[in-house]
């Protein structure tokens, strides 16, 4: 009987340093204010490989919608109207709770343009964004700097 509530004890200790260290956890928006450098794969529009990014969307929430401001092969830099929406965040769960890893957001360039799976991971200037699966065949990597 005392093996078993040593074993009741250690059990309960575990759940509450558990409880104790689990963090909240909720997905990473789209960093604005930041001008991200983007690497494009097959572009479909006049975008400059190698060339600025930068996403001016409302408040952070599970709907974004805004201008994306980028740098163009034709005109110089031109402006588009792009949403993030349904975000599904990659999460650990490790011993002292969990971690957010990242979150994929569908991303859509409207009114008609491909939409496309976009992982952000990170915050602020080490703000990455990955997008990928594109209707359209294209893909580019964002990162963003200061």
């Amino acid at each position: 009987m005392n093996m078993k509530r040593t074993a009741v004890i250690a059990l309960l200790f575990v759940a509450i340093a558990g409880a104790t260290y689990a963090q909240d956890v909720s997905y990473y928006p789209l960093s604005t204010g930041h001008a991200f450098i983007c690497t494009y794969t097959n572009p479909t529009f006049h975008e400059t490989n190698g060339g600025l990014s930068v996403f001016s969307i409302g408040s952070p929430s599970s709907f974004m919608r805004g201008i994306e401001g980028f740098e163009s092969d034709l005109v110089g830099f031109d402006n588009r109207k792009v949403a993030f929406a349904k975000p599904h965040d990659f999460i650990i769960q490790g011993p002292h709770g969990d971690r957010l890893l990242g979150t994929r957001w569908e991303f859509t360039i409207n009114p008609y343009g491909p939409q496309c799976s976009a992982l952000v991971n990170g915050s602020g200037i080490a703000q990455t964004i990955n997008f990928t699966q594109c209707t359209d065949g294209s893909a580019r990597s964002c990162k963003a700097i200061q």
